[in-house]
């Protein structure tokens, strides 16, 4: 199979659209690392929400043609991760209530609302 690497300039772009997109959906209470590093897979996100961090990773090798396109909806893919962080950490945990459920759906929502409709309303 044919690789392709994935160079500083492509980590640029896609560090500028996780940037974009932490912005567009509010998520402000996530420290936010963006790593260019071998991972499985194209990029991944990896959240500690107990610290408020998410990591997300860019591999250095792809198995498609690197594009700026391409580039940018991984880094929303990723970011969407960040988004849900909260309730799949709440799910894998079985001493959490559902009031802890709730809550992380809520600020999901409140977050979706604010990212789409509110900012929309306001151009």
């Amino acid at each position: 199979m044919k690789r392709f690497a994935t160079t500083k300039k492509h980590f640029d772009v896609f560090q500028k659209h996780v940037a974009a997109t932490v912005v567009f959906f509010g998520l402000h209470q996530f420290d936010v690392r963006v790593l260019h590093e071998k991972i499985d897979g194209r990029a991944a996100c990896q959240m500690m929400c107990l610290h408020g961090v998410a990591v997300v990773r860019l591999n250095t090798v792809w198995d498609v043609p690197v594009t700026d396109e391409l580039l940018r909806s991984t880094a929303q893919h990723e970011v969407c991760h960040v988004l849900l962080g909260n309730l799949h950490e709440l799910a894998y945990q079985r001493h959490c209530t559902g009031d802890d459920i709730y809550r992380a759906e809520e600020e999901c929502a409140n977050l979706l609302v604010n990212a789409i409709f509110v900012k929309r309303a306001t151009k």
